[in-house]
């Protein structure tokens, strides 16, 4: 009788966990529609909640726990930028990580493979935003406002950035999607780095409080 109300239990309680790692992601994420400056940190902050369930129950629980925290979010709230860039671009990249470090047996590739994949997602991201959103001289008025502190003709800047690479893709919106790329480049590396050197933390520092508090169960030690 014990074993079976341990196996009843042990469901019921990684539901229950899933459900608090759902509900705090989403309220997370709503503030993002509050705080629209802050969109990107608060889906940082969301995506280590997702690392952290890995660490504690596996990559499958996380992606589900991935999988509730998208869809609510964005269904209850369509225009969170901040829930769209956690769906599309944040919240998958430490399990595509931990994937190809499994797959492959190699952490330096599969941090190159992760951190390509993370700003091809992000440029794709900003480019739909953009498309949607923005018109096609916005681009190159970021540009303009930037050339104009280091004293450039902004007007003969003006004409070389309208000029099309490709079809209507012009030399503006290329340099803006070549900044934002770079930016997710580093920005990913600098994520794999806090991951690497928040596990231990997370194992050593902050899972004995949590363990106490009841809040994770405590691990088996032999």
């Amino acid at each position: 009788m014990k074993r079976n109300s341990e196996k009843s239990v042990l469901p019921v309680a990684l539901i229950a966990r899933g459900a608090i790692y759902i509900a705090l992601g989403c309220v997370i994420l709503f503030l993002s529609s509050v705080l629209e400056t802050f969109d990107m940190v608060l889906a940082t902050i969301v995506t280590v909640f997702i690392y952290v369930a890995r660490l504690e129950h596996g990559g499958l629980f996380a992606l589900l726990v991935y999988a509730g925290i998208s869809i609510l979010s964005i269904v209850l709230i369509p225009t969170n930028t901040g829930a769209i860039l956690f769906a599309l671009v944040f919240g998958w990249f430490p399990l595509l990580y931990a994937l190809l470090l499994k797959k492959t047996g190699r952490p330096a590739l599969s941090k190159w493979i992760g951190c390509l994949a993370f700003a091809l997602s992000m440029i794709l991201v900003v480019f739909l935003f953009r498309r949607i959103f923005l018109s096609q001289s916005d681009s190159a008025e970021e540009i303009l406002r930037v050339l104009s502190f280091f004293s450039v003709d902004t007007e003969k800047a003006s004409l070389w950035l309208a000029v099309p690479i490709a079809g209507s893709f012009t030399r503006a919106q290329g340099i803006s999607a070549g900044l934002y790329a770079a930016f997710s480049l580093v920005f990913a590396v600098v994520f794999l780095l806090f991951f690497d050197r928040f596990t231990p933390v997370y194992i050593y520092r902050i899972r004995p409080i949590l363990e106490k508090a009841r809040i994770v169960g405590k691990t088996n030690k032999k």
